[in-house]
């Protein structure tokens, strides 16, 4: 084995001990509920290159040529308040919640303010009043921050624009000033953070007032934060200091709040990034989602600016545990043991969509991932993404709203005997859940909450993983025919 493998005893790192019992449950703002039909978006506020924003009831599908990043359903932080306890009857105790700092579009990863939140939303006063109805029940939150690139309307980005001597020049990389710039992967609307900048450092982490200080404290007080495309900060052709970016911000948070969960997005090899220098946790798609999805359906691997996807047969098992293994293996145990373990997000198909919503697959896909934490001795987190037996995340990009969603949403919500079959159809252990609505949203469950967790033995484990094999291949046959 290589160095990289051995083991290792970090010091004076603070684990947030909070995680070792946080079953997260995340959402996506503008899809989960509307509290507030008031500050739905509407028509007349902006114009986005000749597009506007329109908002449509629940379950309505939008016209098909409505711009779908200006397709809304007025969810908002209010609606999220006004369902906690639900939340809380599932079990859950902490959020998760997809950016909801000011932007023109429902995604909200155009950021055109870190400031404040947006008004769509119910602005600052909506998220402070959700952190005191969080601490009333012992709940936790942490939110998502895009610190890579922000949006093309950001006053930061349009002062950079009109004058190539502003302060905020610097922020970004023009190669042509007005029109050639760096952007995130190409996408005009969102022009990359050049950290090469002092002031944008300041602005972002360093200073008193940065961002990702000014939410952690009171009264909006966020036990954490979420940092999207966490491999891209700092990288930028010849400029390559993205380790130096997240330690800063590492440095930044901890010592705002010591017990902030700090967790990137990455979905590739992040091992180096999980040595207790920089992120806490991430989500660990390399590490757990992506040799498990290879396991039941067979390798797929796709490449931005590629039409097509690189496919070959499902992996053997040997494979997949090798795979978790070895990026387990290379970080610290402290570490381990606080990864955001998914089987779906909002950023990848469902689990039960990739599988062709075959139970029995998709009870295999949730019985190995528990048997992997198990086996790593309590690991974080599995996202369950059928928090309310719906087939299909509302895909922001693709598809604003999916038959099968509204399917779902014109039938009511399961019964209580319904969920507990459905339960124990699949193997998912929360308890039922009580509203209709069509839901964007994901549960995380921690291991130590999922049914009977324990220790196992190394015999036990291969017994489990031997068991898993001859499972996927009485029930896995023509998953791909199937999806």
């Amino acid at each position: 084995p290589l160095d990289a493998t051995d083991f290792r005893i970090l010091v004076d790192y603070q684990t947030p001990e909070w995680l070792d019992s946080a079953v997260f449950y995340q959402i996506f703002p503008d899809r989960f509920a509307n509290g507030d039909p008031a500050n739905d978006p509407r028509p007349e506020e902006y114009d986005y290159r000749g597009q506007r924003p329109r908002t449509y009831p629940w379950g309505t599908p939008p016209e098909g040529d409505q711009f779908f990043p200006l397709v809304f359903y007025g969810g908002d932080l209010r609606g999220i308040e006004s369902r906690l306890d639900y939340l809380a009857d599932l079990g859950v105790n902490a959020l998760y919640l997809n950016p909801v700092f000011q932007a023109h579009s429902n995604h909200k990863y155009d950021v055109a303010d870190y400031d404040h939140v947006d008004a769509h939303f119910g602005g600052d006063a909506a998220l402070a009043s959700l952190r005191q109805a969080l601490s009333m029940r012992g709940m936790r939150y942490i939110l998502d921050i895009v610190p890579n690139h922000c949006g093309y309307w950001h006053p930061w980005f349009q002062r950079a624009l009109a004058d190539p001597t502003a302060v905020e020049a610097e922020f970004f990389t023009f190669r042509r000033h007005p029109d050639d710039y760096a952007t995130w992967l190409g996408v005009w609307t969102l022009p990359k953070l050049n950290y090469l900048s002092p002031e944008l450092r300041r602005r972002i982490y360093e200073g008193p007032e940065g961002v990702f200080r000014r939410w952690l404290r009171p009264p909006f007080a966020a036990d954490g934060w979420r940092v999207d495309v966490a491999n891209m900060l700092g990288r930028q052709g010849s400029t390559q200091i993205g380790l130096d970016i997240s330690r800063g911000i590492r440095r930044a948070v901890k010592e705002t709040r010591p017990d902030a969960y700090l967790m990137g997005e990455h979905f590739f090899d992040a091992t180096g990034q999980l040595q207790g220098d920089q992120w806490d946790g991430v989500m660990n798609y390399g590490g757990l989602t992506h040799p498990l999805w290879y396991w039941l359906a067979g390798y797929d691997q796709g490449a931005h600016g590629f039409p097509d996807s690189l496919a070959g047969a499902r992996w053997p098992t040997e494979a997949m545990v090798g795979m978790w293994l070895s990026r387990l293996a290379a970080v610290p145990w402290a570490i381990a043991r606080q990864q955001y373990n998914l089987l779906d997000s909002h950023d990848t198909v469902r689990i039960r969509t990739l599988l062709g919503e075959n139970d029995a697959l998709i009870r295999r896909a949730y019985l190995n991932a528990r048997t992997k934490l198990t086996a790593a001795r309590n690991a974080a987190n599995v996202v369950w993404s059928q928090a309310v037996g719906y087939d299909h995340f509302l895909n922001v990009n693709l598809d604003p709203v999916s038959k099968e969603c509204r399917a779902a949403t014109e039938a009511g919500p399961m019964s209580t005997d319904e969920w507990h079959a459905w339960s124990l159809r699949t193997g998912f252990p929360m308890r039922a859940p009580r509203h209709t609505g069509c839901d964007s949203d994901m549960v995380a469950v921690p291991a130590n909450a999922v049914r009977g967790v324990r220790e196992v033995t190394d015999a036990e484990l291969e017994a489990a993983l031997n068991d898993l094999e001859q499972g996927r291949r009485r029930d896995g046959s023509s998953v791909r025919s199937a999806a």
